[in-house]
This record gives structure tokens, sequence and C-alpha cells, in this order.
């Protein structure tokens, strides 16, 4: 896991592009997100997955839209998800810890896992139909 927030700030030349606006943008008080791809990270766009909005004082912002208006307003506090927060949105146990590698390849990883809660409800109904 990089535990090095700052290395996950979206760049500022991202947040100037005029496609910026259309961004997947999220706050810790949100309950949905964007599905993350093995791309998370490398590739920026509005369907790559979210970013989140790294400010407490930030309401939910499916019921609060963000000003759009002028995107840099926000550099620095605008960020990517993790990929150990990913991991547990996905379900994964707190203590779960990803192998030593890349950041890049810890995306790639996480992107294509699955949804632990989903799968077990899922393997459950098959079995009691077995």
């Amino acid at each position: 896991e990089s535990g090095d927030k700052e290395g996950l700030v979206v760049p500022e030349s991202v947040l100037a592009k005029q496609w910026a606006k259309g961004l997947s943008i999220v706050s810790p008080a949100d309950r949905s997100s964007f599905c993350f791809t093995g791309h998370y990270g490398k590739v920026i766009h509005k369907a790559s997955g979210s970013l989140l909005l790294d400010d407490e004082s930030a309401g939910r912002l499916a019921l609060e839209p963000l000003d759009r208006t002028n995107m840099l307003d926000y550099f620095g506090k605008i960020r990517f998800f993790s990929p150990k927060e990913v991991l547990n949105m996905l379900g994964f146990p707190r203590a779960y810890k990803m192998p030593d590698m890349p950041l890049k390849n810890q995306y790639k990883a996480v992107g294509n896992s699955v949804s632990v809660p989903v799968c077990t409800a899922l393997l459950s109904h098959l079995m009691d139909r077995v």
C-alpha cells in the first residue's frame, strides 16, 4: 500500500483540462462510486474510476454537487483512492496487505479484483441450490 497520500493527488495539469469537469469525484461521506478498473491511476477520463475529494468538511456530493466552474480550485484536494482503499471498498479484510510491487501494478491487480461480499452471497446462493 502506498502510505504517501500526496503521491495520489490528481495533477494540476489534469484539473486544468476542460474535460476535468466531467470526472467522477466523491467525498468521504458518499456511498457510491464508479467502478475501479485495472487502468485506474493510469488512464484518466470520466469513466476511469472515481476520485476522492479529500476534504472532511465536504458533504455528500450526491446531495450537494461540487462547483465545477474552476476545477483548479480543488488542486491538492482531489486524489486517487489508494489500492488499499479500493480493496477495503471491495470488502477485503482491513488486515489484507498488497504484495510489494509498483503502484501501477497494485492498481492493475485491484482493478481486476472482485467484491468479496458479492461473491460470498452468490456462492452461498448457488451452494444452497445444489
